[in-house]
């Protein structure tokens, strides 16, 4: 059994008035939305298990000191009141998909881990590389999940920092495209 886990194809991080689109002009130059579609809609044709797992923020998600808090406050960005944290528009949903929300940049900071068996393999993707999906990744390395990332269904507000984070991350998961799921 398999899992696709997408992060973050929320309006404000992958929509172009997004409050914390950082990574907009990549998702929009690669094509990033169309691939997720075109992954989600293979996994369900595999009996895969589709689960989006989207930030939302309170007071309690990070500490206030850091650089990356300080930002989100001030742009108000992920606020759990408004439709910030909805999945954008273009991003093909089907009933059977899971929808979760994590108030941490780890997937499995969310109830993800309810949702996913010990030993099923992972298939990551998500906006941004450097962070929800870093993390994640991580994580699920750390967990002894067979993890896999759908590169090609990431980005980062660089594609050199997009490059940089896959390099680091395929010591410990394997990198694949939406055309080679």
């Amino acid at each position: 059994m398999a899992a696709l886990i997408a992060m973050d194809y929320i309006n404000d991080v992958v929509t172009e008035n997004g409050k914390a689109a950082m990574a907009f002009s990549e998702v929009r130059r690669r094509h990033v939305i169309q691939a997720l579609n075109k992954a989600t809609s293979t996994a369900r044709a595999r009996d895969w298990k589709v689960i989006f797992v989207n930030l939302a923020l309170d007071e309690h998600c990070m500490p206030v000191e850091s650089e990356l808090r300080s930002y989100l406050d001030q742009s108000q960005a992920f606020q759990v009141q408004g439709s910030g944290i909805d999945l954008a528009s273009d991003v093909e949903v089907a009933d059977s998909d899971i929808v979760l929300r994590r108030f941490r940049i780890s997937a499995f900071q969310s109830p993800l881990p309810n949702y996913i068996s010990p030993g099923e393999a992972l298939y990551m993707c998500g906006v941004t590389t450097n962070f929800c999906v870093s993390s994640s990744v991580r994580m699920g390395f750390d967990l002894n999940y067979p993890v896999h990332i759908i590169e090609d269904v990431c980005a980062s507000d660089t594609q050199a920092a997009h490059e940089a984070e896959i390099q680091i991350l395929s010591l410990i998961s394997t990198i694949t495209t939406s055309d080679a799921l």
